[in-house]
């Protein structure tokens, strides 16, 4: 059966079998990746991103019991027994106490610009010459190998709920995360965009192959407190962080630093963030959320101050707050978090940095306790060193370490350009600037 029949079928047989809230969602599409090492291409992947999944509660409103499956779609007799199978479980489960139903209101839909791009689906296998494009240009400029991987996705999503609303859009976007090494060095850059006219991955990576040929030679460094220049892609951690700790479901779970912390100050004053469910060109933009609310720009941090929780429907009643339009039907999630620029250059931000250190990136960022936010990072691949506002060297093998709120007080100056990250360690969709932070604590490990 062809997905959207099955989509529409799915959605009026589990009328049929009783089901309350429903939302069924399809997406057609596909993934490619090409992974590199050693300056060769290693790999060459492509798949159909193709699913159809379905949220539904049974029961009286207050007394909801909620399921959810992707389903596979092939033919009718298949589709019907699986929703019985989900029904019957879903009867079995528990009462779902925290979801309060849909939202029941006439919406209307704005387009969001810029979110797809047919370049990028005609791209197909095309790509490897802007992988070895790449590869080519970081040797160029002295980096001695390369690794990454450059992948690219399109797609469209559609979703039709029990509340009326069949709604769809179309989506892309295109990734290049590249490492340049020398014999002791590292630097990581990503290139991230909705479409190829802005997809200009070639200054990201001369800046690898420059930064790993500039931290050539790292030292090991005393530990103690330092004043650190976070660049964009460093900084988006933390920043990630902070953004998963404003969803309302994680302040209910235990996994959120700002627990009671509605309208109290929680960074600097120079600091705030928005997220952004319908941002122009944004890798997390969409039209609507998962529960079909249009998507918004929400001020979550005003100058410092915390202002509300990331939410759906059912845990904004729970709240007291208005919708934020962020849902995952059961959790809410991040769009795309934006932080405003400051007013000083990235120059700037470095010469006002007497005796510190500049991260480029961070990995492995655990906490040891939610509540208070207390954590640890590994920054990774280049790390200089700074004395007097000058670049006097390379550190290595540190670990930063603290509690979230306190780092945030700390945030001294923002750069007056951001950059859109995405990457492996925050996988939320970001656009931020560079952040001088004071008083960090580093151990060198």
């Amino acid at each position: 059966m062809k997905l959207n029949l099955a989509q529409d079928y799915v959605l009026n047989q589990l009328k049929s079998l009783g089901a309350k809230d429903i939302v069924v969602t399809s997406n057609s599409g596909e993934s490619f990746q090409n992974k590199f090492a050693n300056n060769e291409v290693v790999a060459n992947k492509n798949w159909d991103t193709s699913n159809l999944s379905i949220f539904l509660s049974v029961g009286d409103e207050g007394n909801s019991k909620t399921g959810s499956t992707n389903i596979s779609y092939s033919d009718q007799t298949a589709i019907d027994a699986q929703l019985k199978r989900l029904i019957k479980f879903t009867k079995n489960t528990a009462t779902n106490k925290n979801f309060l139903g849909l939202p029941s209101e006439n919406f209307k839909y704005r387009e969001v610009r810029g979110i797809y791009d047919p370049e990028i689906k005609s791209l197909g296998k095309n790509s490897i010459s802007i992988l070895r494009d790449a590869i080519d240009l970081a040797n160029q400029k002295g980096a001695e190998r390369t690794g990454g991987t450059l992948t690219h996705n399109y797609g469209t999503t559609r979703i039709v709920t029990s509340t009326d609303i069949d709604e769809s859009y179309n989506y892309s976007n295109i990734l290049l995360s590249l490492r340049a090494l020398t014999s002791d060095s590292s630097a990581h850059k990503v290139c991230v965009s909705t479409n190829m006219k802005e997809f200009k991955y070639r200054p990201k990576v001369i800046q690898a192959a420059n930064e790993a040929k500039l931290a050539s030679y790292p030292e090991r460094i005393k530990s103690g407190k330092y004043d650190i220049m976070f660049q964009p892609m460093a900084f988006s951690n933390l920043v990630s962080e902070v953004g998963k700790a404003t969803i309302a479901e994680s302040v209910e779970n235990g996994l959120s630093f700002y627990t009671n912390k509605l309208n109290k100050q929680v960074t600097s004053e120079k600091f705030s963030l928005f997220d952004v469910g319908n941002l122009a060109r944004g890798l997390g933009s969409r039209p609507l959320d998962s529960e079909g609310r249009p998507t918004k720009a929400t001020e979550l941090i005003s100058s410092g101050d915390l202002k509300t929780y990331l939410n759906n429907s059912s845990s904004a009643k729970r709240f007291k707050l208005q919708p934020t339009a962020n849902a995952g039907i059961l959790y809410s999630k991040p769009s795309n978090l934006v932080v405003p620029i400051g007013r000083k250059s990235d120059e700037k931000l470095l010469a006002g940095l007497e005796d510190g250190l500049i991260i480029t990136n961070s990995w492995y960022h655990r906490y040891q306790n939610y509540i208070k936010g207390s954590f640890s990072a590994l920054p990774r691949d280049a790390i200089f060193v700074v004395k007097g506002g000058k670049i006097i060297g390379s550190a290595k093998d540190i670990r930063i370490s603290g509690d979230m709120i306190n780092i945030m007080k700390n945030v001294d100056e923002l750069s007056n350009k951001k950059e859109r990250i995405v990457n492996w360690e925050s996988d939320i969709p970001s656009e931020v600037p560079s952040a001088r932070i004071n008083n960090i604590k580093v151990t060198s490990v």
